[in-house]
Order: C-alpha cells, then sequence, then structure tokens
C-alpha cells in the first residue's frame, strides 16, 4: 500500500509522472482504490495529490469512475463507507471533478450514472461539480441537463439553492448574486414546474439579497471614510 511508504514527500509527483508516461489500467484502479480507502492517511496540503486525481479521472476514466463513483453512493452512510470522495466534497471537490465534464463520452457515462441511481446520483453530483460557466453569468450545460432530467426533485433544488449559496472569496457578494439572477432568467421558462416555482422563489429573493447587501456595503463605507 502506498500509505505505508515511509518517506512520502515525493511519493505523488512520481506517481503523476508514472501516470503521464506509461500508466496502465491496473495502475490507474489501483491508485484510485488506495485513495479511496486511505484517504485519511494523506496529507492534502500537498497539491500533486489532487493533480493525480484530476488525472485519473481525465486519463482513466474507465478505471478510476468505476471506484469514485461507488465512493460517491457511499456519502451518508457507516464508518465503513467514509471516502475521499466525502472528505474533499468541502473544499476540492469542484476543482477535482470538473475533469469529468472535459469529454463528453465521459459527461455522458456520469449522465447515465445518475440514470442509474436517479434518487441519489444527481443530487449528488449537482453538489461536487462547478456551476457556471466560465463567466458565471449562467449554468453550466451539464447543470441544465440535470435540470432537464431531474428538475421535478426537490432535493436537487435545494441542493442547487445550496451551492449557490456558497460565495467564494473575500469582497462584496453583490456582483455575484447579479450573475446569478442571469443564471435563473432562462429557468422562468423551463417545462418543469417544479424548477419554474423554483426559479420564480429565486428571482424574488436575490434582488432582495442584492438591496441588502448594497446597503451594508454602503454602511461600511461610511464608517471607513
Amino acid at each position: 500500500q502506498l500509505s505505508g511508504i515511509a518517506e512520502k514527500r515525493y511519493l505523488w509527483l512520481v506517481v503523476e509522472n508514472l501516470l503521464q508516461r506509461d500508466g496502465s489500467s491496473r495502475l490507474a484502479s489501483a491508485l484510485s482504490r488506495e485513495l479511496m480507502l486511505n484517504y485519511s492517511e494523506w496529507d492534502f496540503s500537498d497539491t500533486k495529490i489532487y493533480a493525480c486525481i484530476k488525472r485519473l479521472l481525465l486519463d482513466y476514466f474507465d478505471d478510476a469512475w468505476p471506484v469514485f463513483s461507488s465512493a460517491l453512493l457511499r456519502k451518508g452512510g457507516d464508518a465503513s463507507g467514509s471516502s475521499l470522495c466525502l472528505y474533499l466534497n468541502s473544499s476540492k471537490s469542484q476543482e477535482i471533478f470538473e475533469s469529468l465534464l472535459q469529454d463528453s463520452s465521459h459527461e455522458s457515462k456520469v449522465l447515465e450514472w445518475c440514470d442509474e441511481y436517479p434518487d441519489r446520483g444527481p443530487v449528488i453530483i449537482i453538489s461536487i461539480l462547478p456551476l457556471y460557466n466560465e463567466e458565471g453569468d449562467h449554468f453550466s450545460d451539464f447543470i441544465m441537463k440535470l435540470l432537464d432530467r431531474y428538475g421535478n426533485q426537490q432535493e436537487l433544488l435545494d441542493s442547487l439553492m445550496y451551492q449557490m449559496a456558497s460565495i467564494p472569496g473575500m469582497g462584496s457578494p453583490v456582483p455575484y448574486y447579479e450573475r446569478q439572477l442571469n443564471c435563473i432568467s432562462p429557468l422562468m421558462d423551463h417545462p418543469i414546474e417544479a424548477v419554474r416555482v423554483w426559479a420564480s422563489n429565486m428571482q424574488r429573493a436575490l434582488p432582495k439579497m442584492i438591496r441588502e447587501e448594497k446597503t451594508f456595503d454602503e454602511e461600511w463605507t461610511a464608517l471607513y471614510r
């Protein structure tokens, strides 16, 4: 096991190089299982670990995805079901799992996985993937596909709202809320009623949040003028 190696300083750099040069399906599967089962043994301040996970999901998808998707389904289970995927959800999941969307065939297989586990898969996936396009003013194509397929699931809509509430970075959230309004607007005419209702509620809530934040920003500026 990799976790039993005493000197770990350069371990993941070596592993990443192996994957780049001549990685095999057997190596990719073994690494995925090691990361899933022994994640608590690793120092996740080492960015090379993240690089390895992203490479596994991008270049060795057919070997890595069955392992990681199995781990994702264990989310919320007992201690024996804990996994790297659950550990990463708090901080690095979007950065890592966006690799799933960089190949159309991989994206299709993730959607097939959601179809296979419709009660859990879509909600899990929407919680670990980036929500927006590169400009941040529209939901990503994949998020729209999830809404088109599973928008009648209230748990999915609740998860999306929860993810939207996570504001990255510092500074005023007003520009972020304004971009979210742009994301919501196309959903007002969505064919699924539950999505339309959710979008309507968000469209009422966001302007109020913008007004409150602008007032706070003005008061803060005046205080330190």
